[in-house]
């Protein structure tokens, strides 16, 4: 009766869902923990403007992450705009303008690694129960 209602396959794409959904806020994380710590170094040393702009190897943040979020067309490569002399040694630096709004998404004060363990705990716990329940759901639902 389990493979004629698809109670299988209701719960692999549950599954499928949860794990997608775990992967997301991984990705998230990733993102934010990188611009976090570019925005951190700027502010550190003070990269306000083109004459104090520096290259991501004198802010620490050198890697493909770093070239990768400050690619074109992000929200933080409009705030962290560069300079350059040379395509190889390009200089970083925050705008005033925008140093409180990437504090405030970026800074210190938001949530870490101890919150995305307990949320990913938390999806792998409700995706586990929902799982488990959906045999029962489709029983009582008569479907």
């Amino acid at each position: 009766m389990d493979n004629l209602l698809g109670i299988g396959s209701a719960k692999q794409l549950w599954w499928c869902f949860a794990l997608g959904f775990m992967a997301a806020c991984v990705w998230a994380f990733c993102v934010k923990f990188v611009a976090g710590r570019l925005i951190g170094a700027l502010v550190r040393e003070d990269a306000c403007d083109g004459k104090s702009a520096l290259t991501l190897s004198q802010l620490g943040c050198k890697g493909f992450l770093y070239r990768f979020a400050l690619r074109k067309g992000t929200t933080l490569s409009e705030a962290v705009p560069f300079v350059s002399e040379d395509d190889a040694e390009k200089r970083y630096y925050l705008k005033p303008e925008a140093k409180e709004k990437m504090l405030q998404k970026y800074g210190e004060g938001t949530k870490g690694l101890m919150s995305l363990v307990l949320t990913l705990l938390a999806a792998l716990i409700a995706a586990a129960v929902i799982a488990a329940l959906i045999p029962t759901a489709v029983k009582y639902l008569g479907l």
